[in-house]
This record gives structure tokens, sequence and C-alpha cells, in this order.
């Protein structure tokens, strides 16, 4: 940090702190693109201590009160019966926050103890009071070098998260994102579907999807004989129903053109099989691929886990049909 720049961060320091009773990681993020190799609760009491340094070297009492209250457990040698507050528990931006990580992350824990997974991402909702605080600060003391709360606060649940659980943080494609809502203290998790891919023979007159009754939108009625769809099965739930140990909520059913229900399909079609919410995540495919075929409905083969691209992929494929006929002649008497 240069001179020019230090001078300019003690005295945004000085006037944060003139006014806010703030925790070191709402005081450090307002210069987190400074001090390289410090995280930012380093640098907010890095900057706090340096504030007190140059202020108690000057050997004269400043007439900001506040600034010294705020500068809280910092001891001066000038100055007598200090006032100190717990600035941490009890800061004016982030409402403490900060200080109850270990809580927050003790309880995402228990929101994700049912679910495997190896990736996650946290994301975070402010409530309206913790956003007006963040814009009143950034108004006081600008924005040139600051992070947002809501990143710094992303970042720091994820790394105790990630230490406690031993996953690793994704931003990319993770299995599960934790959302921490805290204008209600909420904790809610969005769960990557499971996509895995194969090819199916059709053996039965049977649609290739869940046929729900229009009707009644699946909730049973007259029409439906009280089952909520009008076929007993279908391709999607012949080989859904061998994939129970995933523990998903329901199923979305992808494949490469269809075939009528009074047909067979003898030439492998592909499909995708999406898993909505599933709580496992791992499974063994050639185990329940031999669990299948023993199915004189439908048969499967080449299971194998796959990603969203190959629903689009085989959806825009063009396959062509052929049809065999098998025709019956009888001689009239």
């Amino acid at each position: 940090m240069s001179m020019t720049q230090k001078s300019t961060a003690l005295s945004k320091t000085e006037k944060i702190l003139s006014k806010y009773l703030i925790c070191d990681e709402c005081l450090g993020r307002q210069f987190a693109q400074i001090l390289s190799g410090y995280n930012n609760k380093q640098r907010g009491n890095t900057l706090r201590t340096s504030l007190a340094i140059e202020i108690d070297s000057s050997k004269k009492t400043p007439e900001n009160k506040t600034l010294l209250k705020n500068l809280s457990t910092i001891k001066f040698r000038n100055i007598k019966n200090q006032e100190k507050e717990d600035y941490e528990k009890n800061c004016q931006i982030c409402n403490g926050i900060f200080h109850q990580k270990e809580e927050i992350v003790k309880n995402m824990q228990t929101s994700l103890k049912n679910y495997e997974f190896e990736t996650f991402e946290i994301g975070i909702t402010l409530s309206e009071e913790l956003t007006q605080k963040e814009e009143d600060l950034w108004e006081l003391a600008g924005i040139e070098h600051c992070e947002s709360i809501k990143t710094n606060l992303s970042r720091v649940l994820g790394k105790k998260l990630s230490e406690t659980m031993k996953k690793e943080v994704s931003h990319k494609k993770p299995d599960i994102q934790i959302l921490l809502d805290l204008s209600t203290n909420q904790i809610n998790l969005n769960i990557k579907p499971l996509f895995i891919y194969g090819k199916y023979n059709k053996y039965a007159q049977i649609p290739q999807t869940k046929w729900i009754c229009l009707k009644c939108k699946g909730k049973g009625c007259s029409h439906c004989n009280y089952k909520g769809k009008l076929y007993e099965t279908s391709v999607e739930e012949e080989i859904s129903k061998y994939f129970k140990e995933l523990n998903f909520k329901t199923t979305k059913f992808h494949g490469a053109g269809r075939e009528d229900i009074d047909v067979q399909c003898l030439g492998w079609r592909e499909f995708v099989i999406e898993f909505v919410e599933p709580k496992k995540r791992s499974i063994d495919l050639k185990k329940i691929e031999k669990e299948i075929n023993k199915n004189s409905k439908v048969n499967v083969k080449e299971l194998q886990f796959t990603d969203r691209k190959k629903v689009k992929e085989i959806k825009q494929k063009t396959s062509k049909k052929i049809y065999e006929v098998e025709i019956n002649i009888t001689k009239e008497q």
C-alpha cells in the first residue's frame, strides 16, 4: 500500500469509526481491493490498530468520543476508563451476522444432513434493513475498494462449511445451492437434478411417459378410475421405479422422439431421465440395468450419468422410424 493509499484508507477508517460501531469484517471489506494477502477481518483489525497507533502517538485525546468508543478493545495510554463495547456482536452494519457464522453453518449442516453431495454454493438474500445500512456506509465511505456484504458473507460461510463437511465450493454447477434469507433467517435448498442417459426397447402397449388424467390433474376422479392417470404404467415409470434409492421428488422423461402406445419399440430409442431433488446422487448403474432388464415391458442399455446438455442433444436429433406390421389373413368360409 502506498503512503497515499494508507493516508486515504486511515482517513476513511476514521470517518467510519466516528459514526459506526463496526466489526472487523465490515470495516475490512470497505478496503477489500487493497492490502493484498489479507482477508477482510485481518484488514479491518489492521486498519483499526493503525488508526489507534496514529491517535495514541499524537498524545492528544480526540474530541470525538464516538471514535474512541468504536475503536473498542484498543487501549490508549493517555485515556483512562475507556468505554469498551463488543463490536463483533453489536456491529451496526451487519447486526453481528459474521459473529454468528458458527451457528449459521451448524444450521446449514442440519438442513443438509439427508442429502448426498460433493459440491455446493451459498447464496445470500439481504433484509431491507441490511441493504439500507450497506448503502448508507457506501455513501459515507465510497465504493472504490469495497466488497459487498453478500459476497463477503457467502465466502466466509462457504469456507467454514467446506472445512466442516469436507465438501467443495463450486460456482459453476454445484450439486446443491444453499440459500440463506436474512430477512426471514430461513435456509432453503436448491437441489441440482440428476440426469441418467440410456437407450430403451418397449415390448408392451404402454405410453412413453406417465399419462396424467387431464380432468382431475392427477388427483383422481371417476374418469381415470381414481388413479390420477389414464394408463397403468409407462416407459418412464417402468424405468424410474428401479431408482427408488435415490429418494427423488419426481421424474421428467426426455425421449429422442416417441412411438405410439400400441406399437413396440425395438430399435433402442435414446432417452434421458431427470430425477428431481434427489437426496442421493450415487448409484450402481450396471446393477440397475440388470434389474430393469428382468422386466417384460421395458429393457434398457448403456445407462450412464449425463447432464442437461444431453437432453437438448437428443431432442434435436431427427430419428427415422421403420414399422413392421404383421398381418394375419383368414379365409372366409
